[in-house]
């Protein structure tokens, strides 16, 4: 967060990995860890970043897969963390409270990639692919699971589309808040990533559920 321009950010990184594939004489598969949505072009803020990259690495190797999850069940770490605490809470930018959204665990993704990298099958020269859990997660999940996992009531507390701005003024540098608010909301209802929710055949189901994964992070 220097005040690079993305794009120019994006190119340069994408052409240092074309020129190592280039000069090695192995390298004939690349995966791209992507993120939901990066094939818009508008109203997906910092996720421009991805966009750009999987263009310029689209036909980086004899075979590409561009990987796009959407948010990681390890997003919850902090909440595992404040729920274990006297007065147990959690904070979370997804609202309404009931609002589903994939998740998925990054050693499932992990895992999974390694495979892909390292199979001897035959891939297509180009690939997209969703990656999510076994089903779709809401705060309300969370609150449910963080309970569990304590043993007693849980207090969340939700940033609305309203307060989004000023959330992530505390967290990032003010250029950069438009960004971030476009990044978080593309994801709520009437975002442009809300179409790409659903299963279907592009899409890589994992077997790890939210509360394996909290059960862990409690640990």
């Amino acid at each position: 967060m220097d005040g690079t321009d993305v794009e120019v950010f994006a190119k340069k990184s994408s052409d240092a990995i074309k020129s190592a594939i280039k000069a090695s004489s192995t390298i004939k598969r690349l995966l791209v860890l992507s993120v939901i949505a990066a094939q818009n072009d508008h109203g997906i803020g910092v996720l421009r970043l991805n966009h750009l990259t999987d263009k310029f690495l689209a036909s980086a190797a004899d075979e590409v897969t561009i990987v796009r999850p959407c948010l990681f069940y390890h997003m919850w770490a902090d909440a595992v963390r404040t729920a274990k605490q006297d007065s147990p809470n959690f904070v979370s930018t997804i609202h309404p409270t009931d609002w589903r959204v994939p998740m998925v665990s990054v050693r499932d993704l992990g895992e999974w990639s390694a495979k892909q990298l390292l199979d001897d099958s035959k891939h297509p020269p180009l690939q997209t692919l969703k990656f999510y859990g076994p089903r779709l997660v809401s705060p309300n999940d969370v609150k449910r699971d963080l309970e569990t996992i304590v043993g007693k009531e849980v207090s969340m507390t939700t940033i609305s589309l309203e307060k989004q701005a000023e959330f992530w003024a505390e967290l990032v540098p003010q250029e950069y808040v438009q960004d971030f608010v476009e990044y978080q909301t593309c994801q709520l209802p009437g975002g442009v990533a809300v179409p790409d929710f659903v299963y279907d055949e592009h899409t890589v189901r994992a077997n790890t559920e939210l509360l394996d994964e909290l059960r862990e992070l409690a640990r």
